[in-house]
């Protein structure tokens, strides 16, 4: 941990923050390696005593810059690391915690100190469960292990819709990122908030009451989704209720369509609740489809019974963030909102109309990109994550950057005719989140 990095951390002012950020790129070779420095100090600082409000999200943004960073030319790799490290000095930091006075655990086999980790995190014991986590962490075969077992029972618990399974997954996926040695610090902040933040398994045990046939090809990352059955699918699952939303996606899996292409069917719909929500109520479906998206890699080690109930928990948040973001009534759809004029300066349009917060005159310019062919297509991709950094870190704490890095992601993996679907709603969203441009402009 460098004395450069700590003041970032604690810097007050931009201008204070500008000067810091400038030598910090001048004594890193790679945004990577500050990284590294900041997982060492920034996590055992953010947790509460009270989870009512959510987890501190200045980590898990800076985890998603490292999404963001292989999306960009080579010259602005850094600007997403700056906007959340922005983010992180704004938030609060508490004293940290004191994770080497926890012994480790590594005494017994892994089911038994598994059952034993599972009776701490139900009673609120965090030293305890800490423990045991650091002796999962002792070797490779007790970390896969117990990676698995802790997302799925983070998976279980979807208090503010799916955060703790997100927040989780964000911290492992960091973890293998850097190949640290300190795996504990890495995802003490998950861990904690998974173990002392309120709970909620309403949805979990609503979905393991159900049973759902998967398709044999369920090894299958092909995705592959009939337009005739997903529209249905897309409007049970938004404007449908809670059994509603199950039986669209029994029908999905009964049609054949594998855990992957399931998993697609509910990011599209996804990305529909939140272009559904109304202005300022878009964080749960935001969550909603974060969980999702970031469910990938557990679910393609899940057995059958795993991989359906996680479906299904997915399906069930959706709809019901999607219920709880808007009021009663048909889900609309940003192709029938969009303007039917096609902007001449249509890029400089979309960035004018993201940066003043006129979402459906974004739109109306990103559908307009689109119909020009591949190259302004790949044009698009980089203005949409460029206008995500371009936002202060604390305006939308890491939010726009993770759904702009995941929604080109899914247009780079999806068929047509559903890919564009996603780039058109990463330009609504970024044109109707919150803005600040503090940063941007200190630094030029």
């Amino acid at each position: 941990m460098t004395e450069l990095v700590e003041k970032l951390l604690h810097a007050t002012t931009v201008k204070d923050f500008v000067t810091l950020a400038k030598d910090l790129q001048k004594n890193y070779a790679e945004p990577l390696s500050y990284l590294s420095d900041v997982a060492g100090y920034l996590p055992q600082r953010l947790y509460e005593h009270f989870y009512e409000d959510g987890a501190p999200q200045s980590y898990s943004g800076l985890i998603s810059a490292t999404r963001a960073e292989k999306l960009l030319p080579p010259e602005d790799r850094w600007k997403p690391y700056l906007q959340q490290t922005w983010h992180a000095a704004k938030e609060r930091k508490r004293l940290p915690f004191n994770l080497d006075a926890i012994p480790r655990q590594d005494s017994n086999g892994l089911e038994t100190r598994w059952k034993r980790f599972e009776n701490a995190a139900n009673s609120g014991e965090f030293e305890q469960a800490l423990g045991l986590t650091k002796g999962f962490l002792s070797s490779a075969p007790d970390l896969d292990f117990f990676q698995k077992q802790a997302l799925s029972y983070a998976l279980q618990d979807t208090f503010q819709c799916g955060s703790k399974f997100a927040y989780l997954a964000q911290c492992w996926h960091l973890a293998y990122l850097l190949r640290s040695s300190d795996l504990d610090k890495i995802l003490f902040p998950a861990l904690h908030f998974l173990i002392r933040g309120p709970r909620d398994h309403s949805i979990s045990c609503l979905a393991g009451e159900q049973t759902m046939r998967l398709s044999a090809s369920a090894s299958t990352q092909e995705l592959s989704i009939d337009t005739d059955l997903y529209q249905p699918f897309r409007n049970k699952l938004l404007t449908g209720s809670a059994l509603e939303a199950i039986a669209a996606l029994k029908d999905l899996a009964a049609a054949g369509f594998s855990p992957a292409s399931l998993r697609g069917a509910l990011l599209l719909a996804g990305a529909g609740a939140i272009n559904n929500a109304h202005y300022g109520r878009w964080i749960l479906p935001m969550r909603a489809f974060q969980m999702v998206y970031l469910l990938e890699p557990w679910l393609s080690g899940a057995d059958e019974e795993q991989a359906s109930r996680a479906l299904l928990i997915g399906a069930l948040l959706i709809n019901q963030a999607a219920q709880q973001s808007v009021p009663p009534g048909p889900a609309r759809r940003l192709d029938e909102l969009a303007g039917v004029l096609c902007p001449l300066d249509t890029f400089n349009v979309l960035r004018s109309d993201i940066t003043h917060s006129d979402a459906l005159g974004a739109v109306t310019a990103a559908y307009a990109i689109l119909g020009m062919g591949e190259d302004k297509r790949e044009q698009l991709c980089h203005m949409l994550l460029q206008l995500a950094i371009k936002n202060d870190g604390p305006a939308c704490r890491g939010n726009d950057l993770l759904y702009t890095a995941a929604a080109i992601d899914c247009y780079r993996r999806f068929p047509e005719p559903h890919r564009d679907n996603f780039l058109v709603s990463a330009a609504y969203f970024l044109g109707h989140a919150p803005k600040k441009y503090q940063l941007f402009a200190e630094l030029g």
